[in-house]
């Protein structure tokens, strides 16, 4: 079995089963039921340091696994449609979230990752505000994103990230007014 240099198997058989495993042993170790913890998951609950860190390294892994798919195998859209599904239940069912520029390469109606000119068609659009538009060849769904010079996600602005941990010392008002 050859590899590249990143490391990767070039035998996508090889990456299929390697996902199933990992996917496997995510199930077992995290998925038990909430009832009935085995001492198997409270031992693994004690020692995470990193809250959720072996799952964001399993979705981590399914989306790269997806675009080697791709990559390797343009006419295989049912494996990346695969990865990229799973990838998004291990996240929903960890109440996880996905970042919005790996959101942006997914669709949401077919777990399709779009990647411009092989499966999506990307284009500029709009007379008043430049937007642009992102249609999935598989299904057809389109994603519109605003391309202002002055538009900035919301996790991307510091003001919003300092009021997710809660107000500061000096915004806090002591009268109550």
């Amino acid at each position: 079995m050859e590899s590249d240099p990143l490391g990767f198997a070039s035998d996508t058989t090889c990456l299929i089963e390697h996902a199933e495993h990992i996917i496997d042993d995510f199930l077992y170790k995290v998925m038990a039921p909430a009832g009935k913890q085995s001492k198997e998951r409270k031992w693994y609950q004690g020692k995470r340091k990193q809250p959720y860190k072996d799952a964001f390294q399993r979705m981590n892994f399914l989306y790269q696994a997806a675009h080697l798919t791709l990559k390797q195998d343009p006419d295989n859209l049912e494996l990346v449609r695969f990865y990229i599904y799973t990838m998004k239940m291990i996240a929903q069912r960890l109440v996880l979230r996905i970042e919005p520029e790996i959101k942006r390469t997914i669709c949401k109606k077919c777990s399709l990752l779009l990647v411009p000119g092989v499966t999506a068609i990307s284009r500029q659009r709009g007379k008043r505000e430049q937007h642009q538009v992102v249609t999935c060849i598989s299904c057809g769904h389109l994603k519109r994103f605003n391309s202002s010079s002055n538009y900035k996600l919301w996790t991307d602005i510091p003001e919003a990230r300092i009021s997710m941990f809660g107000p500061t010392d000096d915004k806090i008002d002591p009268a109550g007014t």
